[in-house]
C-alpha cells in the first residue's frame, strides 16, 4: 500500500481511497504536504486539521466545478464535482461518528 505518512495507517488509508477514487494527486500533495508533522499525533486534533484540509479542497473544487458549470462546460464540471465528492468523503472518513458535519 501507497503509504505518505510514516505512522498513521487510517490516513494513509484515507489517502489510497482519495487516489483510487480519482483524486488528482497534485491537489491530494497539497492537501497532505502540511499536515506531515501533524500526523504524528493522531489524536483528535490532528484528525480535525485532516478532516478541513480535505474539507477545504473539496470546496475549491467544487467552486471550480461551478464556474465550469456557469460557462455551460458540463463535462469538466462533471469531473470536478466527482473529485470534490470524492475529496468530501475522504474528510467525512476520519470525523467523529458524533460529528455534525458527518
Amino acid at each position: 500500500m501507497f503509504e505518505y505518512f510514516e505512522s498513521n495507517y487510517p490516513w494513509n488509508l484515507a489517502t489510497q481511497m482519495a487516489i483510487n477514487l480519482g483524486g488528482e494527486l497534485s491537489e491530494i500533495d497539497d492537501v497532505l504536504r502540511p499536515l506531515r508533522a501533524t500526523a504524528r499525533g493522531a489524536d483528535s486534533n490532528a484528525n480535525k486539521a485532516f478532516c478541513e484540509a480535505w474539507l477545504q479542497a473539496a470546496r475549491k473544487v467544487q467552486d471550480l466545478a461551478r464556474v465550469d458549470e456557469a460557462k455551460g462546460n458540463y463535462r469538466a464540471a462533471g469531473k470536478k464535482y466527482a473529485r470534490a465528492s470524492n475529496y468530501y468523503f475522504t474528510a467525512e472518513r476520519q470525523m467523529s461518528p458524533s460529528s455534525p458535519d458527518r
